[in-house]
């Protein structure tokens, strides 16, 4: 090969003219790994996202679920009655507590 000189080039670049398609070839094979790589890391961090949003709605279910049966818990509950008895028809819960404990002494 020669240049506008008439010198040949070095042998060193003669090489690497020679092995350009491998240089080239190897270039793509990386530049395709890597994409692979973060094509894989893009999956994990998604899929992990996807858990994380999984989990938090199952501690919030679990979290109100909780809840309603403290509540349900609360609400069987029944008003104490001043004489020292429970009201049989009277719970925590109910509004209004008119007329519970009538026959009792009233709610204390």
């Amino acid at each position: 090969m020669a240049t506008a000189f008439g010198l040949a080039p070095p042998p060193e670049i003669a090489v690497l003219e020679v092995q350009r398609p491998v240089i080239t070839a190897a270039v793509r094979e990386l530049e395709r790994r890597e994409a692979a790589t973060a094509a894989v890391a893009q999956a994990q961090r998604e899929a992990d996202d996807r858990r994380r949003v999984a989990r938090e709605a199952r501690e919030e279910r679990q979290r109100q679920q909780r809840e309603e049966r403290e509540e349900r818990e609360r609400c069987n509950e029944t008003v104490m009655c001043c004489d020292g008895t429970r009201s049989p028809t009277c719970s925590v819960c109910r509004s209004s507590m008119r007329g519970c404990c009538s026959h009792h002494g009233g709610i204390c």
